[in-house]
């Protein structure tokens, strides 16, 4: 089992550069869980491919955003309310000076006793301060 982050995950839905490394995590058999938090941080990193960065189009973002839903509704990601983590999340957060939208994904690993998988380094650092496994990826 293993917690992904949006960061993460994000790397390969848009394929940014080391997205392969990524991969290995999102196989079933690694079990990777989630919040519902990276659904919306992942279509607003779609929204900002299409409308500030100019990367792809409105169909592109609406292609990768069914993939990922699909990914869910496979149960290939599995995705857990953020309420489940919210109230650890917010003790996270103020303690360490980090964002809530960050503590859950740490909540939610810490909770599960799951390696963290992120692609952000004061995330991570911060995760590793209290505890948490984290695999960083670059």
């Amino acid at each position: 089992m293993i917690v992904i982050d949006t960061s993460a995950f994000s790397k390969v839905l848009i394929r940014e550069e080391g997205w392969e490394e990524v991969v290995p995590y999102l196989q079933p058999e690694r079990e990777p869980y989630t919040v519902e938090m990276l659904i919306t941080e992942a279509t607003n990193v779609l929204w900002k491919y299409v409308t500030k960065y100019k990367v792809f189009g409105r169909e592109k973002a609406e292609e990768l955003y069914n993939a990922m839903v699909e990914l869910v509704k496979e149960g290939l990601l599995i995705v857990e309310p953020n309420s489940k983590y919210l109230k650890e999340a917010l003790r996270i957060a103020i303690e360490r000076e980090i964002a809530v939208y960050d503590a859950l994904f740490i909540a939610q690993a810490l909770s599960l006793n799951a390696p963290l998988v992120t692609c952000d380094e004061k995330q991570g650092e911060k995760a590793r301060e209290i505890g948490a496994e984290v695999i960083l990826i670059k």
